[in-house]
């Protein structure tokens, strides 16, 4: 039987829904030579000076100076060398990604693909990542203090973004057929979570049979089309949880649930707590 790669949580990490890390040259190793895994997170990797190289997805991504790599949730990775590095590691809970950069990291930006930074915008992104790693260990005072983290975050990614946006090739490239499958899926997932529930609504509304969607989701993302589904309505549930009132009954009523004591169940696997606890839990750190 082939070994399961670990994944691993931000949230037993941190409960902000963001973490951040320096490292330079032989400190904070561990960031680096971690053995195989995915995580369930974004990790954004800015490296301001230096060589490193990194195994994603099986393959070899070397980085040759400054530059900012991008790790979805879900991909297979490990550091292999660090030469003389300076890199800061920015780890971001998907609910704290915009949907709009989300959307453009996934349908937008190929797999593996790195962008290198001009020193403008390398000075910019080290002073936003730096005001990260200092608002990272501030006492979470309230929600003012929860807006402008998420309003920093937002700022970072923004960057980041931008820059990848100036990488993006028209829509005339060929895509192999599991990668155009799988943006197909994300797209319609989008927009279907609430009423379409199975890998088989989506593999119907592709015309392609649940078992190949399945093998294609996987391959692409590590993780099969089921997971990316309850992934995504568990998301929208957290924001739902923390920034309304609303009755468990209620959120899943909006989210398609005729069952709700089900979509607890959904939830309280995916997310480890009940949507009660996490409510709770979530209301008390900000």
């Amino acid at each position: 039987m082939p070994k399961t790669l670990p994944i691993f949580s931000l949230n037993l990490i941190t409960q902000k829904g963001w973490d951040i890390s320096n490292y330079t040259a032989f400190e904070n190793a561990d960031l680096i030579f971690k053995a195989v895994h995915r995580d369930d997170h974004y990790i954004f990797i800015f490296q301001q000076k230096g060589r490193s190289r990194i195994m994603l997805d099986f393959d070899t991504v070397e980085i040759d100076g400054c530059a900012v790599l991008n790790i979805m949730p879900g991909q297979a990775h490990q550091g292999i060398l660090a030469d003389n590095v300076d890199a800061w590691f920015f780890a971001v809970d998907p609910n704290m990604v915009r949907d709009s950069f989300r959307h453009f990291f996934e349908e937008q930006v190929r797999v593996n693909q790195l962008v290198y930074l001009e020193s403008d915008k390398s000075q910019i992104l080290t002073q936003i990542m730096q005001l990260l790693n200092k608002m990272y260990v501030e006492p979470d005072a309230g929600v003012s203090m929860e807006e402008i983290n998420r309003s920093l975050v937002d700022a970072c990614i923004g960057i980041i973004v931008n820059e990848f946006k100036k990488l993006v090739v028209p829509e005339s490239t060929k895509l192999s057929r599991t990668i155009s499958i799988t943006k197909l899926f994300k797209s319609l997932l989008l927009q279907s979570y609430r009423i379409m529930k199975t890998p088989a609504s989506y593999a119907g509304v592709l015309n392609i049979t649940p078992s190949y969607l399945n093998e294609a989701v996987k391959k692409t993302t590590g993780f099969p089309a089921s997971y990316w589904i309850n992934q995504e309505i568990v998301l929208e549930a957290k924001r739902i949880l923390f920034h309304t009132d609303s009755s468990v009954k209620e959120i899943a009523i909006q989210l398609g649930y005729e069952d709700y004591s089900y979509f607890t169940r959904v939830f309280t696997k995916i997310a480890g707590v009940s949507p009660v606890v996490f409510r709770q839990n979530s209301r008390e750190l900000s």
